[in-house]
């Protein structure tokens, strides 16, 4: 079954898919597979790692 694309999702379920990310990150897992695993950007994936690197899980929050 193919991911569903990140841009139709609503605020809250983009915000669900970052805090998914960061449960990632906890376990040191590659960003590359969260990427896979999650059916977003390679690039997403680094950018919500630098937010979560320097605020936690504050810096994945939507900000709308």
């Amino acid at each position: 079954m193919k991911n569903k694309h990140i841009a139709s999702l609503s605020r809250e379920q983009r915000e669900k898919v970052r805090f998914k990310a960061g449960k990632f990150f906890k376990k040191s897992i590659h960003q590359a597979e969260i990427a896979r695993k999650l059916g977003v950007t390679p690039a997403a994936v680094n950018y919500w790692h630098k937010e979560w690197e320097n605020h936690g899980n504050k810096g994945l929050k939507s900000l709308g």
